[in-house]
């Protein structure tokens, strides 16, 4: 937040921005620019993770498994449909609540990225065995280009479940 903040109010994450719109901290016209921006970052940070990966010594492949690509479905590791749905629309809704409250006016602006990046971390540590954590859609869809097969087929659920839940952290 330190380093964006002026600029975008630091939101990288479509969730965030929809949430931001709907309590009307946003116009209309600078929704779609920065989700367009912010799923270009996220390609973009996943195709230098792909690259720097490409370097390793063992012999890495980009593919739906090692990717950091969301999936849920215990052929893939993860657990089912449902226990997904309802980690991502509850710990993105409490990831837009969380950033909402933390970028009040009234607030200070020297603690939000700590609030914000705490409470990331903790979604993180709950849901990484569930289905490897979305709470981002640009996020997902960038790590899913690069990964593909399943994670393409089931990116539609990281794009809607954390709208949704972006939809209930901001009521």
């Amino acid at each position: 937040t330190s380093s964006i903040g002026h600029v975008s109010g630091c939101h990288v994450n479509p969730a965030v921005t929809v949430g931001m719109w709907l309590m009307r901290r946003i116009e209309t016209r600078r929704v779609a620019p920065y989700i367009v921006g912010q799923v270009i970052g996220a390609v973009v940070g996943a195709g230098v993770i792909w690259v720097v990966r490409r370097g390793a010594a063992d012999a890495f492949r980009a593919d739906e498994v090692n990717f950091a690509t969301n999936l849920w479905d215990a052929d893939h590791g993860f657990y089912g449909f449902w226990p997904m749905v309802v980690a991502e629309v509850v710990l993105t809704a409490i990831l837009v609540f969380v950033a909402l409250s933390a970028t009040r006016r009234d607030s200070s602006p020297s603690v939000v990225g700590l609030q914000v990046g705490v409470t990331l971390a903790v979604i993180h540590m709950i849901s990484i065995p569930v289905d490897n954590t979305s709470v981002n859609p640009a996020r997902s869809l960038g790590t899913a280009l690069f990964g593909g097969g399943a994670a393409l087929e089931q990116l539609w659920a990281f794009v809607v479940f954390p709208i949704i839940g972006a939809g209930l952290g901001a009521m």
